[in-house]
């Protein structure tokens, strides 16, 4: 449970190179009173349903709105050992606010989300971490006019040495895709020097700037909190 009783305002920077949302849109709490939005890269402006499932272990914004949060409003988790809130904020427009939150994923479970005032029940909602089964990662290239997906030679990617590159990487439970939150996915690179991560900060928790940096075959191992990895390979031409 949190208390919180300051103004404060947020904003954020989202950079979408290909749409992976699914369904976009808030959902109503069960209640009816409160809707509740999912915040990611490919659905900032909409948010998506909390019915989305989240990759276990990852970091997630979570928007409410719908009531006057101008007021003390306490934020309850049901299960802490799937989920835990790592801050509130308020948005204010006008006369209203809407609650900003951050849910920290632990395991792989579904938890309620509660908003309370007065010590009433205001409204809740379920959030859905799930543990993936596979992760996919493709590399993309700029050409100077656009972003395109890297050509491949059998199991590599193939890219010229000093190009900009973006890995961009996916989690699946069955056909399923899930949210990926902050945290997701830890990205180790085997050859630096050939190919490694630019100084550019990453607005997205499934995309990573690279940069062929020489000639050479590279590979970059993507991996989830829960141990689930993949290999890809890329291969560095003059």
């Amino acid at each position: 449970m949190l208390r919180f009783l300051s103004l404060a305002s947020a904003s954020l920077l989202a950079l979408s190179l290909v749409p992976g949302c699914g369904d976009i849109g808030p959902s109503k709490g069960e209640a009816g009173v409160l809707s509740f939005s999912i915040r990611n890269e490919d659905c900032f402006v909409l948010g998506c349903p909390t019915d989305r499932e989240v990759v276990s272990g990852s970091e997630i914004a979570v928007d409410v709105t719908g009531f006057d949060f101008t007021g003390a409003a306490d934020v309850r988790i049901g299960d802490p050992a799937v989920a835990t809130l790592a801050g509130a904020e308020r948005a204010c427009a006008e006369a209203s606010c809407a609650l900003n939150l951050k849910i920290e994923g632990r395991a792989a479970g579904d938890t309620r989300l509660e908003v309370w005032r007065s010590g009433k029940l205001v409204d809740a909602t379920t959030l859905r971490f799930r543990a993936p089964d596979r992760v996919e990662s493709v590399v993309s290239a700029h050409d100077g006019s656009g972003w395109n997906l890297a050509p491949r030679e059998g199991d590599a990617f193939v890219v010229q040495r000093g190009a900009r590159l973006v890995l961009e990487s996916r989690a699946l439970a069955g056909d399923t895709e899930l949210i990926a939150g902050k945290g997701a996915f830890q990205v180790t690179f085997a050859q630096p020097d050939t190919l490694g991560k630019t100084w550019v900060s990453n607005v997205a928790a499934s995309k990573e700037s690279l940069e062929a940096n020489r000639e050479g075959d590279a590979s970059v191992v993507v991996a989830t909190t829960s141990g689930v990895r993949t290999e890809v390979r890329v291969r560095v031409e003059p």
